[in-house]
């Protein structure tokens, strides 16, 4: 499991990578959009095109969850307004609802 520490200095390498942004996404196990609102959110279809599902706040005012299906595992639509616990849980449920998505998390849960 990743510690806060090891998040920033996954970022602070990421942000100094000259790798293509669809590399990126390729390695990209599950994009979280923490927008409420977005008139587009271009990070989702960019995550989506190299097949990684992105978190996006529940309630359609993100306008690309328009173009992701949730039955596909494409977009796991959230209440962002629910406690971290709550979201946590639902994303180990979504890893478990979702092909690969659960490999995808390093989390060894089978799909299914």
């Amino acid at each position: 499991m990743l510690e806060p520490d090891d998040c920033r200095e996954w970022l602070a390498r990421l942000q100094c990578s000259e790798r293509p942004t669809a590399q990126v996404y390729a390695e990209t196990a599950l994009n979280f959009h923490p927008c409420a609102y977005d008139a587009y959110g271009m990070t989702i279809v960019e995550a989506a095109s190299q097949g990684a599902p992105s978190v996006v706040a529940a309630g359609g005012a993100v306008g690309a969850t328009d173009l992701l299906r949730a039955d596909r595992g494409e977009a796991f639509l959230l209440d962002y307004s629910m406690p971290t616990e709550w979201l946590a849980d639902q994303v180990l449920l979504c890893s478990r609802l979702s092909p690969g998505l659960g490999i995808r998390l390093g989390l060894g849960l089978e799909s299914g």
